[in-house]
């Protein structure tokens, strides 16, 4: 209490929060940090590719049996709630939705690392665009 007070005599209030701040920072970062140390790094992207309607049933069609593989992963479960979520053996998914407002499928996916994360996006939009 003694510091703040002498804190709060010696600098100005601009000084002060700039000094909350990065206390405040400091101490998010580390409990991010201690987190990621404890569960692991997880990376997550989201992309919204354009589809027109004829497509995207074309899209459904297939993901209803879609192939046991994906980047050299197997399939280990598919989940329907809110699209075709398709989980990988290794933790990683994708999953595939169309928008219901907008002529659009959204592509979302999450990985443990950068190069997996980069890897099953195009997979996904392979999915996605027929290739």
């Amino acid at each position: 209490a003694l510091a703040d007070e002498g804190l709060r005599r010696h600098m100005g209030a601009a000084a002060r929060n700039r000094v909350r701040t990065r206390f405040s920072l400091e101490a998010l970062f580390n409990a991010y940090e201690e987190l990621y140390a404890e569960v692991g790094t997880l990376l997550s992207r989201r992309i919204d590719l354009s589809l027109k309607p004829e497509e995207q049933d074309r899209l459904l069609e297939k993901l209803e049996a879609p192939r046991p593989h994906l980047a050299g992963r197997k399939i280990t479960k598919i989940l329907r709630v809110d699209g075709t979520k398709l989980l990988l053996e290794d933790d990683s998914w994708i999953l595939i939705r169309p928008s219901g407002t907008e002529p659009v499928v959204r592509l979302y996916v999450e990985a443990k690392n950068a190069e997996d994360l980069e890897r099953l996006t195009e997979v996904g939009q392979e999915l996605v665009y027929g290739a």
